[in-house]
C-alpha cells in the first residue's frame, strides 16, 4: 500500500511513518512546516527513515499515487492534500484510527490511557518490555531517549517508536480527540482523568468506553477519584496507589524524593501475605513514582518477572522534554518540561521548586480554547508551586491558525496569578524579548524552567538559553 500522512511532522504521525515503513508499505509525508523549510533537522530525521517528503499541495493524491491518506484529528479539510483526497475519493484516515487498527490487532496489547503521564508511562513500560525480552512494538507521543536507531534498529529516527514482530503492542491512547474509544486492547491502564483538552463530564463516558472494551486487565490509579468512580464490574481491576488504598495490588510507601530521584518500598498484594522490593529509581518527583507502579502493575499482567523490572529501572534514561535536564552552566540549571495543562505544570513546578534556590518559569499557553478551559487551574498551579523569589515568564497564547475567538490572552492568566501577590510575573509577545529578559535576571544558583507544548519551537528555547549562557561565560573568563 502506498500511504500518505499529511502533517508528517506531528510526534504521533511520524511514529506511524516507522511503523508503515517497517510492515513494507512505501510512505510519503507532507508538513506544512517542511513546506516553509522550518525544522530541517526534525524532516532530515523523516527522511533517514525511508519516508519520501512531498509538497503538502495534494498534487501527490491527483496523479492517482496514493491509496490512504493519514492525517491528525487536528486537519482541516481545506488543507490541500485533504480537499484533493475527497475530491479524489481516497480514503482518510485518522492518525488514531490507524493506531487502533494496528493495536487492536496484537494478541497481547497494551492501550495507556489517562490526561497526564501517558508518554511517561508508555516509555518506561515500552523499556521494561524490552529489558524482559518481549521484543515489544511502542507507539509513543514522545521520543525516548533509550531507543536510539543507532543501538537498535527496531526504533525510529526520532526514537519515538519501535517496531518489532512480536505479538506486545503497546501505544499511548488518546483522549483529546475522543479516540480513546477506538481501542479494543488486552490491558488498558486509566491513569488519571482531570481537565485538560475536555470537560470532565465529556472524559467519563470515552474513559469507561476503554474499560468495556477491554479483554484483560484494567489498570487503575486507586488515588484518583474520578478513575475510582467508574465502573469496573464487568473487568478484571488491577489498583495501585501512593497512599495505601485498601483496592490497590500494587503500592509504594516510604517514598524518600530527592534531586537525583527516588526511593521507595514496593509492596505487591498487600502487607499481609504480600512481596516487598525497594526500588531505586532515575526519575524526579512523586508523580514518577505513581508513572512507576502503573508500569510495574502493566507488565505483571504481560507476565514479566517484577524483580527483573526493578534491576532494569535504574538503567532508564526518562523522556524526552519531561524534566529534561539540558545543561548546566555557570551555576544555572535549564530544565525542558512538555508541561501544557494544570496537573503537569503543577508536577513539574512541584519537583524543580523543591531542590531550586529559585526558579525562572517560561510557560506558554496552547490555544485559545483550551486556555479558557483551563484558566483557573493555570491560575492555581502556578500559585501552588510559585514562591516570593521565582519568577515567572509568559508568553502569548500560541496561536496555530485558523478560525477561533481570541477572547483571552496570557496577561488574563498573569492578573489572576499576581493577585496572589507570590513571585514575579511578566507577559511578553515577543520571544527574542522574553529570552533576553531571562538572561538578564539568571543568576548562579537559579533554575530556568520552559514549560509549554504545541508549538515546535518551544524544544528550541532552552538548548538556545544553554548556548548564549556558555558563550557569555567564556566571554567573561576572556
Amino acid at each position: 500500500m502506498k500511504y500518505l500522512l499529511s502533517g508528517v511532522g506531528g510526534i504521533g504521525l511520524s511514529a506511524l511513518a516507522w511503523c508503515l515503513k517497517v510492515e513494507g508499505h512505501e510512505v510519503y509525508g507532507s508538513d506544512r512546516s517542511y513546506d516553509q523549510g522550518l525544522f530541517p533537522e526534525k524532516y532530515q530525521a523523516i527522511k533517514d527513515m525511508g519516508v519520501t517528503l512531498v509538497p503538502q499541495d495534494g498534487a501527490l493524491i491527483e496523479d492517482g499515487t496514493i491509496d490512504y491518506v493519514i492525517a491528525s484529528s487536528a486537519v482541516e479539510p481545506k488543507i490541500p492534500d485533504i480537499a484533493s483526497a475527497l475530491s479524489h475519493n481516497v480514503p482518510i484516515k485518522k492518525r488514531a484510527e490507524l493506531l487502533a487498527e494496528l493495536l487492536n490487532g496484537k494478541r497481547n496489547s497494551v492501550a495507556i490511557a489517562g490526561t497526564s503521564g501517558k508518554s511517561t508511562v508508555t516509555a518506561i513500560t515500552g523499556f521494561l518490555a524490552r529489558a524482559c525480552d518481549l521484543d515489544p512494538t511502542i507507539i509513543n507521543g514522545a521520543v525516548m531517549p533509550d531507543f536510539n536507531a543507532a543501538q537498535d534498529s527496531a526504533c525510529s529516527a526520532f526514537g519515538n517508536a519501535r517496531c518489532a514482530a512480536s505479538d506486545v503492542f503497546i501505544a499511548e491512547a488518546c483522549e483529546s480527540d475522543g479516540s480513546v474509544v477506538l481501542y479494543h486492547p488486552k490491558i488498558s491502564l486509566i491513569h488519571n482523568i482531570t481537565l485538560d483538552h475536555k470537560p470532565i463530564a465529556e472524559l467519563r463516558p470515552l474513559f469507561q468506553e476503554l474499560i468495556n472494551h477491554t479483554k484483560g486487565a484494567v489498570i487503575a490509579n486507586c488515588d484518583d477519584t474520578e478513575v475510582m468512580a467508574l465502573d469496573y464490574s464487568q473487568a478484571k481491576m488491577v489498583g495501585y496507589s501512593l497512599d495505601e488504598h485498601p483496592k490497590a495490588r500494587f503500592q509504594a510507601k516510604n517514598i524518600a524524593l530527592t534531586a537525583k530521584g527516588a526511593r521507595f518500598d514496593l509492596i505487591i498484594g498487600g502487607e499481609v501475605g504480600g512481596e516487598a522490593y525497594e526500588v531505586h529509581s532515575p526519575m524526579l518527583g512523586r508523580h514518577n513514582v505513581q508513572n512507576l507502579l502503573a508500569s510495574f502493575a502493566i507488565m505483571e499482567e504481560l507476565g514479566a518477572d517484577i524483580f527483573d523490572c526493578i534491576k532494569a529501572i535504574s538503567g532508564f534514561s526518562g523522556v524526552k522534554s519531561r524534566l529534561e535536564l539540558i545543561g548546566h552552566v555557570g551555576g544555572i540549571t535549564i530544565i525542558d518540561d512538555y508541561a501544557h495543562n494544570p496537573d503537569k505544570i503543577d508536577a513539574a513546578l512541584s519537583c524543580v521548586t523543591q531542590h531550586a534556590g529559585r526558579v525562572l518559569a517560561y510557560y506558554q499557553p496552547h490555544g485559545f480554547t483550551p486556555t479558557k478551559l483551563m484558566k483557573q487551574g493555570y491560575i492555581e498551579a502556578f500559585i501552588k508551586n510559585l514562591r516570593a523569589q521565582d519568577k515567572l515568564f509568559l508568553q502569548d497564547i500560541y496561536y496555530a491558525g485558523g478560525t477561533v475567538d481570541r477572547d483571552i490572552s496570557s496577561q488574563d492568566l498573569a492578573d489572576g496569578i499576581k493577585a496572589s501577590a507570590l513571585g514575579s510575573v511578566s507577559v511578553f509577545a515577543d520571544r527574542a524579548a522574553l529570552v533576553d529578559a531571562m538572561l538578564a535576571e539568571a543568576d548562579a544558583g537559579d533554575h530556568i524552567l520552559i514549560m509549554g507544548a504545541r508549538d515546535d519551537s518551544i524544544r528550541y528555547i532552552a538548548p538556545e538559553i544553554l548556548a548564549r549562557l556558555t558563550t557569555q561565560g567564556s566571554e567573561s573568563a576572556a
